[in-house]
């Protein structure tokens, strides 16, 4: 089925108010542009290609704009060969906006991006893909979505078609502007690519408007920048890996609101970047009273030189049920607590604290066997008399510092190590404090406490300057 003028330019428009359906069974639509009548009521247009035996077919369409309602496309697959725009129609009251009619957009097939990057533009309806999305082999055409107020969802896997050339998508972008506000979902067979091989060139989703951004797959692969923002972001798939793999690129979760990233209990979080940095604005939580959730963030690749920094400063950074934490960058800076519910902790790269006059706290629990291990330098951020402290709690687990504390400009105010619980009891070991015997590691160095005894302190160099 075909809908084409004799020259190629001309395609549908829809008399005003009314609804196209188109239908085959097993049979090809093609259709050019569709539009609507400007300034009308908004049309509508269902496309449907009906299995039958062996099933088969596509859909193939440009362009859809000018005062569309609902589209709906159902087909084995959907060649995308135009951008799909639809529009809201306003009810009868423009002061009240309850009867007002959104516009959505239901792709119910394989989506195919065809020929450049396509924007799906809805009236503050819905825009949904009930299966796959990719771009047509090998050209790594990129998705733009804005939905306004609508629900985004997601629900096959994202730029890992390998027939024919890789699906890999360009840029896929959702609702990044302000204002966009619907929540969206990324459902359990929505991989972005797969664990080892790009889904898309970049990831930019959510903005500071954006209520919940919930993460259901296991992979997040992109050779570029990912950003994820939202007021509450939740990751729920099994063991998910957020991985940027192009020297210098970037993984950002950026806290539109008050909201947190909270784990479920499967989801030990995993992101990496080669040489990027990580920024991670919101806590990173398990589910309280759930299994206790890992959390592995690198920044290092060949070179070693990546940044991580977790800047949240209403609570923990990380915390709440969660088990062992892994760090790994040539510098991590934090602005708050890290706190492990009785699982090793293991920082590799040279750890700032960033709380002017503050005290931050890294413990694996009063009660815990974990481990806490810095293999680098320990400073402070702000100097002189509003310096940063640094308290470590460990219960009976070990304490090692292979690195100089305090070392330079910036030594810490206070350091407290296994100090603030009397079950405090394991081995400390220390390498160096302050950078030589006349400069000054800490303010006040205290190991220890009264009570129960440390199993044992070993200082394994030989400057400890306070």
């Amino acid at each position: 089925m075909l809908f084409r003028s004799a020259d190629g330019a001309d395609g549908i428009e829809i008399a005003e108010g009314k609804e196209l359906t188109l239908k085959s069974t097993n049979t090809d639509i093609a259709l050019t542009t569709v539009a609507g009548v400007d300034n009308g009521v908004g049309e509508d247009i269902t496309i449907q290609i009906v299995q039958s035996g062996g099933g088969g077919g596509e859909v193939t369409i440009a362009a859809v704009s000018t005062d569309m309602n609902d589209v709906v496309i159902t087909a084995p697959t959907i060649n995308l060969q135009g951008d799909i725009t639809t529009e809201l129609d306003p009810g009868t009251d423009a002061g009240d906006t309850s009867d007002d009619d959104a516009a959505s957009i239901d792709l119910n097939g394989a989506v195919v991006i065809d020929g450049a990057t396509r924007t799906l533009t809805s009236g503050n309806g819905t825009i949904d893909f009930s299966s796959t999305v990719n771009s047509k082999a090998g050209e790594g055409r990129g998705l733009t979505i804005v939905s306004g107020s609508g629900a985004v969802g997601f629900n096959g896997a994202i730029g890992t078609a390998t027939t024919g050339g890789a699906g890999t998508l360009g840029a896929l972008t959702v609702n990044s502007a302000d204002g966009n506000s619907g929540n969206i979902t990324f459902g359990t067979s929505a991989d972005i690519g797969t664990a080892t091989a790009a889904g898309a060139s970049s990831i930019t989703v959510g903005n500071g408007d954006t209520v919940t951004l919930a993460i259901n797959g296991a992979e997040y692969f992109t050779t570029g920048n990912q950003e994820y923002e939202a007021n509450n972001i939740t990751i729920s798939g099994t063991n998910p890996d957020f991985h940027a793999s192009a020297d210098t690129s970037h993984i950002k979760f950026i806290d539109g609101a008050a909201g947190d990233i909270v784990l479920a209990d499967a989801a030990n979080l995993t992101v990496q970047t080669n040489n990027g940095l990580i920024d991670i604005e919101p806590q990173i939580k398990g589910t309280a009273e759930g299994d206790k959730t890992s959390v592995t963030l690198s920044s290092s690749g060949s070179g070693g030189t990546g940044t991580i920094v977790l800047d949240n400063t209403g609570g923990a950074v990380i915390g709440t049920d969660i088990g062992d934490i892994s760090l790994t960058g040539g510098t991590i800076t934090v602005s708050h607590d890290i706190e492990s519910a009785a699982g090793a902790i293991d920082i590799d790269g040279a750890f700032v604290l960033n709380k002017s006059n503050g005290t931050i706290t890294v413990t694996t629990g009063t009660t815990g066997a974990g481990n806490i291990d810095f293999d680098s330098t320990i400073r402070a951020t702000t100097a002189a008399g509003n310096a940063e402290s640094l308290t470590i709690i460990n219960g009976s687990g070990t304490v090692g510092i292979g690195g100089i504390i305090g070392g330079g400009t910036k030594p810490l105010k206070a350091l407290n190590i296994a100090a603030s619980a009397a079950t405090d009891t394991g081995a400390v070991t220390i390498k160096q404090i302050g950078a030589d015997a006349s400069t000054a590691g800490a303010t006040t160095v205290t190991i220890g406490h009264t009570g129960n005894a440390l199993s044992s302190i070993t200082f394994s160099g030989s400057v400890y300057t306070s």
